[in-house]
């Protein structure tokens, strides 16, 4: 299947692919013992419900769906979006935006077509960072360089918007992340000396996203009720991405993204226009987690 790289400016990525859905798949992501209700009222209903109800016209409109409801999942982030103040005003996905957050628009056809084909997977989100303060999503990565022998010692400064994660092997999210800012030895100093690298987070926003790059790998302890200590707070998940591969031997059919949101009551999967899947609890570990929306706990506490 054609693979594509997200990449962000900080020289970042994961592995995707631009897939249209598996019917199998998507069937059983429904509620069979209920008629499901039209999109229509679904969506007027509840104006300010987490989630977005969105048509895939082509088969490959999932990703963008998904991603449409990660970032409405996280309610300053919604907020932001909804705010005409907050836009560059040139911006050619002002308008397009302002109509897909405040539920005008059930389609995220327009924001793919303004972006050119080559920036499919790295366009949505440069083309965001430019064109909206997504303070609440920003964080600065120091990364050290220094020399055990002579205390010779360098620093860089990046902002970044989410971050990512390189899972290539079925371990755990706390080692996972262990491995990722934890000292790491690199080539020797001009001195002789061996010399490390670490990489220390600075969060100031409430929502932290992390791509989870991988080739169809899966954590060995992952819940949707953890509470993950990092950046020096405590996080919990606001929703994630789910990618569904499609049934092996059916030639011609492709995977599946859907999101999943924790409403504080449960999780519902959001799968296009169809949100009527609902469970109390997830185990994470049995799922091929792309993206993760993670809020700050003392920022849920404020919001409650």
């Amino acid at each position: 299947m054609n693979q594509k790289t997200l990449e962000n400016s900080d020289d970042v990525g994961m592995e995707v692919e631009e897939e249209g859905y598996d019917g199998e798949d998507k069937e059983n992501l429904t509620d069979k013992g209920e008629e499901p209700e039209s999109q229509e009222n679904q969506q007027s209903s509840k104006p300010d419900n987490e989630c977005l109800l969105l048509r895939n016209r082509s088969k490959s409109d999932c990703f963008m769906n998904t991603i449409a409801n990660l970032l409405y999942s996280c309610k300053g982030v919604r907020a932001v979006f909804r705010n005409a103040d907050l836009y560059r005003e040139d911006s050619p996905l002002k308008n397009i935006l302002l109509k897909l957050f405040w539920k005008e628009s059930n389609s995220t056809r327009e924001w793919r077509q303004a972006l050119r084909d080559e920036s499919y997977h790295s366009g949505h989100h440069d083309d965001l960072c430019k064109d909206i303060n997504l303070n609440l999503m920003k964080f600065e990565t120091t990364s050290e360089t220094k020399c055990k022998f002579c205390g010779y010692s360098e620093n860089s400064t990046t902002i970044q918007h989410f971050s990512i994660q390189n899972l290539t092997r079925h371990e755990t999210f706390k080692k996972l992340l262990a491995e990722e800012y934890g000292s790491k030895p690199l080539s020797k100093c001009s001195c002789g000396g061996a010399t490390v690298e670490s990489k220390t987070i600075t969060y100031h926003g409430p929502y932290h996203f992390m791509v989870i790059r991988h080739e169809m790998e899966t954590f060995s302890d992952l819940k949707s009720d953890d509470t993950f200590e990092m950046f020096g707070s405590s996080w919990r998940i606001k929703s994630f991405a789910e990618y569904l591969p499609a049934k092996k031997g059916r030639k011609g059919e492709k995977g599946h993204y859907v999101a999943w949101i924790n409403t504080g009551v449960d999780w519902t999967c959001v799968n296009d226009n169809n949100n009527k899947f609902r469970r109390k609890d997830l185990d994470l570990s049995d799922m091929h987690v792309n993206l993760i929306a993670f809020e700050k706990v003392d920022h849920v506490k404020v919001l409650r």
